[in-house]
């Protein structure tokens, strides 16, 4: 029932793609021979809106832009961070503590996936160049 309902719309509480491949500045998405290591870049996954990208999985700022479980890792309180898009009252329990046991399940460009720390794909996010947002960048090796 209404402790399993993550969102009122389709754009939050359930997936989200990988906004430097299904991109923001273009209607068409990368192509599959665009990206350097399909098998290792980050294309669709739990997530707390319809897309994200590295900067808001990093650092996310108290709107739906985040990864489930972000919340404990980071120690974020979803009440008190304020963002454009604030986290609403049904998705605040999937922000703190997330969907799947401190992880979330991951599909990656070349079609295979699996389930992953939710830290983990903070730390990708986090890295600097010269692999800069790690596997969420689709020009890396």
């Amino acid at each position: 029932s209404g402790s399993r309902t993550r969102a009122k719309t389709p754009f939050s509480g359930h997936y989200g793609a990988n906004e430097r491949i299904v991109t923001t500045t273009s209607s068409t998405p990368l192509s599959l021979a665009q990206l350097v290591a399909p098998a290792s870049t980050f294309l669709c996954f739990d997530c707390g809106n319809y897309r994200l990208g590295p900067e808001y999985a990093a650092a996310p700022v108290g709107s739906q832009w985040y990864i489930p479980g972000t919340g404990d890792i980071l120690g974020l309180d979803p009440v008190t961070q304020v963002g454009a898009n604030p986290i609403t009252d049904d998705l605040r329990q999937d922000f703190r503590s997330g969907r799947h046991f401190q992880g979330i399940n991951m599909a990656y460009a070349d079609g295979h996936a699996k389930w992953l720390k939710t830290e983990q794909v903070i730390q990708e996010a986090r890295k600097s160049a010269p692999n800069q947002y790690g596997a969420w960048n689709p020009a890396n090796q």
